[in-house]
């Protein structure tokens, strides 16, 4: 087949040299053909225009092959990843020897290529700023040509580096829109930066009719340029000295030698050339393979399409779905039942990847032989030419975890043991499995695999969906940037704002893994025996048919025929199908038809927690504890260990992790973000919950303890409240709840709430104040009314918004604009508060209460954009359940503690816990979360803000000692009203569990002696 003759390309957005360059360089980086290359063009133009030698060159970049972390490689100061995992990195090489095996083929063929012509190709190893350098040193100025890659920024910020180095020797870089693309960028009728948001709307507004259905396209759609044609030899050209530092024939030709050269270990070069799969073979390589290839695949017929009732769309919902409606005897030119097999269609995307062979080369050359396939490769074409599109509108945004859309996740980094299972083949799920080592050994997977496997990270096992991309990174012998990076986007639901739902990828969150388990069906039905499994899960083999895809589901007898025990010769799985798994038991079928009853659902939700708390509370009623602050102090103390537990397995003992904190217990391995704020909320709350048992009835410490408990513990019965990142119902998991001992403190508190409450001689709201404080003198209206005034206008906005068409809460600018604005609302009321004589530091107190109270107002009242939470932890607040809790108890503790500035206890409590917590959060905060200055500026208004106060209030601390007469005299009346005692039986069974916690062999024998403290305390026996 001969190849499309064309006229020659124009360039386009050339930067010229102002010092005569002393020889033009061709820079050959992902354009690895002679025909269709702008760049061959123009070197060869200028070099006979200018009558200067010319050198071609291709330099391997060791920073596209070494192992690195997660991010932007060739610009550390800009990281491609978001703020909010700064520090939870993940790593892997951007390129595995495989796929560097494949390019040096690729290599080899276009040397020979260019020898035929009279010309060579050197190869040099290096970053190439700094081989221009040295090419300069030994040259002179050097005039270079390249085609830019506008769609990944690190091959941009390698072209800025070039252009750099090159400007100091007097020379220059000329860069030229590539052929990677369908179309030149001067053809297409928008700017990128404003393309369309869907592929059929870019496919209509470059003038095709109906992308989904033909090729044909309107008189006025942008032309797809001809190629250029490949040079013809010999070339009457110059030819330069031999450059230094080249790689030697010898070494190319090796491929140990040159993976070796790359920096790959003895290990990888073993594992590399061992495996039978993947690259290609000596002289059968890049654009001569490319070629052969395409037109192999051209002679292919036209046949018509067979009925198969049987057919399934493999990847289930993933799949092509077309194939459904292709009619018996017609020819599908679009061969949408070829994106449910695993051969693939016409095998070249490796080659395009890396520039072999053009899309406008294989366009024209099907266009002039009106092929009956050109309508599905148009189609493909059109996706590549939409995620190069995307890649360069959306720069790094494409890289980040929120994606092009700027959703909000809370997924799992990758190092968790779920994404290191994916990763190796080695979740327990045999189709997820076999995907996975049929990548890894290699290098290509079918497209509807790749979605499979991509939903599975990110929807079943919650995990970076980033993590994966960089994988398929390194893996992917066709890995391209723009494709690679874009396909995870859409996998994950990152790609776009679904209708500006900042939180809609969560709800493709697949918590039952009806997607996957679709998949599985879909292949099972195409694959009956199980050949595919059998052939990349070995230790399945044997496996009866029935339970292969299923495999943990088989009796014990099944097992051991099998030669396949769960968990050791095949692992565990990461997840598990209820809706396969039933029990078919009487006891469960009985429960069945209890829950099959209407109503019973709703029943349970709405009574479960009211119904446990009456049974508590009747417990404690029959042992004549339930009056005593004693019991009710030494409850919350209980509470306090458990929390300082909490703490300290955080840092030490992952299981404890799991046991100690359920609801959260598998995320907080994974996710640092959380573990730093949980630990820390653990150790604050245990400060409020203390400070409430030196006074179990004083009504404000109450409220503040009850706040720090009752979603938490709502958790324990309602985790269908509180979003999907909660795990099931602890009734579900006997470990969990028997550990947790704060929801009889719950239920304690709200009891003694109730009786302090309904004891008060309330006749006008002053008696309702001095529950918080006793005012001197007449209440300040106006101070009042400034402070409630922000929450007032803020509510007044929200509903506004929904008559007047305002920008509503939930789509108010992400960023510290809005957080400064809000904040900014308070500045009349504390400037009042200045001007009426306050002191700075019991301002101060008033601020953070209500720098505290406006988040849970905004985001949980309003559905505000959460500010605080969301961006350093990529998940809104108000999912999580700790949070409003925390927040609310802050907000309480310090309007408190502003109220009655001489407070002992508060004052005690601040100094001990409050202010090194919240100094270090502060300090994490302001590395989490945005950069610009609206978030910043109260982050370092809230250290001076601590700093003040805690200078203020220790040296109010030690004067009050010296007052009344010394340390003793203070700790006496700190606890004057304390109500615990312990009698000598009491402290003998606190003696022993102490000494059981401390012998105790793992955590769960130490929650288990936690979850016993609460009974003997109900009993009075501690």
């Amino acid at each position: 087949m001969e190849r499309p003759q064309a006229t020659m390309e124009s360039p386009s957005k050339r930067q010229r040299t102002r010092v005569p360059a002393s020889q033009v360089v061709g820079w050959f980086r992902n354009d690895l053909r002679l025909s269709d290359n702008p760049m061959l063009d123009e070197v060869f133009q200028q070099a006979k225009a200018q009558k200067l030698p010319s050198t071609l060159v291709y330099i391997l970049d060791p920073r596209f092959y070494d192992q690195s972390e997660y991010g932007r490689v060739t610009n550390q100061a800009r990281p491609g990843k978001s703020a909010m995992l700064r520090g939870d990195g993940f790593s892997s090489r951007k390129c595995n020897g495989r796929r560097a095996r494949f390019y040096l083929n690729v290599l080899r063929d276009l040397q020979r290529g260019l020898r035929e012509l009279g010309t060579e190709l050197w190869i040099f190893y290096g970053k190439p700023e700094e081989v221009f350098a040295e090419l300069s040193s030994q040259y002179g100025a050097l005039d270079v040509i390249c085609l830019r890659e506008p769609v990944s920024p690190e091959w941009t910020d390698v072209e800025n580096y070039v252009s750099a180095a090159l400007q100091k020797t007097g020379g220059s870089l000329t860069t030229l829109w590539g052929a990677m693309s369908l179309y030149h960028e001067e053809d297409v009728p928008f700017k990128f930066k404003e393309a369309p948001g869907s592929y059929s709307g870019l496919a209509k507004a470059l003038g095709w009719c109906d992308i989904w259905t033909s090729a044909e396209g309107y008189w006025w759609k942008a032309p797809i340029r001809k190629p250029i044609s490949a040079p013809v030899g010999p070339l009457a050209l110059e030819k330069a000295a031999a450059p230094k530092g080249a790689w030697t024939e010898e070494l190319l030709n090796s491929d140990r030698d040159a993976l070796k050269a790359l920096g790959f270990s003895t290990d990888e070069i073993q594992e590399t050339l061992r495996l039978p799969h993947g690259g290609s073979r000596k002289g059968k390589g890049g654009e001569t393979a490319a070629w052969l290839r395409f037109n192999t695949w051209l002679e292919i017929p036209a046949e018509p399409v067979k009925a198969d009732p049987n057919f399934q769309s493999l990847g289930g919902s993933y799949g092509a779905a077309g194939a459904k409606f292709v009619k018996e005897g017609e020819v599908d030119p679009f061969q949408w039942r070829n994106l449910s097999t695993s051969a693939g269609w016409m095998a070249l995307s490796k080659y395009m990847a890396c520039g072999c062979i053009s899309p406008r080369e294989m366009y024209h050359t099907m266009l002039e032989r009106n092929h009956w396939a050109l309508p599905g490769a148009v189609h493909r074409f059109m996706w590549r030419e939409w995620h190069r599109i995307n890649a360069i509108k959306y720069q790094c945004r494409l890289f980040r975890m929120q994606g092009p859309g700027g959703q909000y996740q809370f997924p799992r980094t990758g190092n968790s043991e779920a994404a290191l299972r994916w990763k190796a083949g080695q979740t327990g799920v045999p189709y997820i499995d076999a995907i996975m080592r049929e990548l890894n050994q290699t290098g290509w997977i079918p497209y509807h695999k790749r979605k499979t496997v991509a939903c599975f990270l990110c929807h079943d096992l919650l995990v970076d969906w980033r993590f994966g991309g960089f994988h398929f990174e390194e893996v992917l012998l066709d890995y391209d940037v723009a494709m690679n990076y874009g396909n995870w986007t859409f996998c994950a639901r990152v790609d776009k704002s679904y209708g500006g739902d900042r939180y809609a990828a969560q709800a493709y969150r697949d918590p039952e893994h009806h997607g996957v388990l679709q998949s599985i069906q879909a292949h099972a039905a195409s694959d009956p025996d199980g050949l595919y499994i059998r052939q990349w899960v070995p230790e399945l083999r044997q496996v009866p048919r029935d339970c292969l895809h299923f495999p943990w589901m088989m009796t014990s007898d099944e097992r051991q025929a099998a030669s396949c025990i769960i968990g050791k010769d095949y692992p565990e799985p990461l997840v598990r199908f209820p809706q396969l798994e039933t029990d078919k038991g009487s006891l469960a079928r009985v429960w069945a038809r209890v829950e099959s009853v209407p109503g019973f659902k709703t029943l349970e939700k709405l009574g479960k927690f009211p119904a446990v708390g009456l049974c508590f509370l009747l417990i404690v009623y029959i042992t004549g504890f339930i009056n005593n602050p004693n019991n009710l102090a030494k409850q919350l103390c209980i509470v306090c260990s458990h929390n300082i537990a909490i703490g300290y397995l955080f840092d030490r003992t992952p299981e404890g992790i799991y046991v100690g904190f359920p609801h959260f217990g598998p995320l907080s391995v994974d996710i640092p973000v959380l573990r730093t704020l949980a630990r820390f909320w653990s150790y604050e709350m245990v400060a409020i919950r203390f400070a409430t048992a030196l006074r179990p009835m004083f009504i404000p410490g109450l409220f503040a303890s009850f706040m720090s408990l009752i979603i938490p513990q709502a958790a324990v019965f309602a985790p269908w409240q509180l979003g999907s990142v909660l795990s099931s119902d602890y009734f579900k998991n006997p470990i969990s709840f028997a550990s947790v001992n704060g929801f009889p403190a719950l239920i304690w508190l709200i009891w003694f709430l109730t009786r302090q409450l309904t004891a008060l001689p309330v006749t006008n709201i002053r008696d309702m104040v001095t529950v918080w404080a006793d005012p001197v003198g007449n209440i300040d209206i106006l101070a009042v009314t400034l402070g409630v005034l922000p929450f007032v206008c803020t509510l007044l906005y929200a509903i506004a918004c929904s008559r007047m068409y305002w920008t509503p809460p939930a789509k108010l600018p992400g960023n510290g604009r809005t957080f400064f604005g809000l904040m900014a609302a308070f500045a009349p009321c504390y400037l009042y508060l200045f001007y009426s004589g306050w002191e700075l530091v019991d301002i101060h107190k008033v601020v953070w209460a209500c720098a505290s109270l406006m988040p849970i107002w905004w985001v949980n009242c309003l559905g505000g954009i959460d500010l605080w939470i969301e961006e350093p932890l990529g998940y809104p607040a108000r999912e999580i359940a700790f949070t409003p809790t925390w927040i609310v108890s802050h907000g309480v503790f310090f309007l408190q503690w502003a109220l009655e500035p001489q407070d002992y206890i508060n004052r005690l409590v601040f100094l001990t816990y409050m202010c090194p917590q919240m100094v270090w959060l502060n300090f994490y905060f302001r590395k989490a979360c945005c950069q610009d200055w609206g978030t910043q500026l109260p982050i370092y208004y809230s250290y001076f803000m601590h700093a003040h106060m805690t200078l203020v209030e220790s040296h109010n601390f030690l004067l009050d000692i010296q007052k009344v007469g010394g340390v003793s005299e203070m700790t006496q009346i700190v606890f004057k009203d304390c109500p615990l005692h312990f009698t000598p039986l009491q402290l003998a069974v606190l003696s022993i569990i102490c000494a059981s916690l401390y012998f105790s062999p793992s955590a769960k024998h130490s929650w288990a002696l936690y979850s016993l403290c609460g009974p003997l305390n109900w009993c009075g026996l501690l």
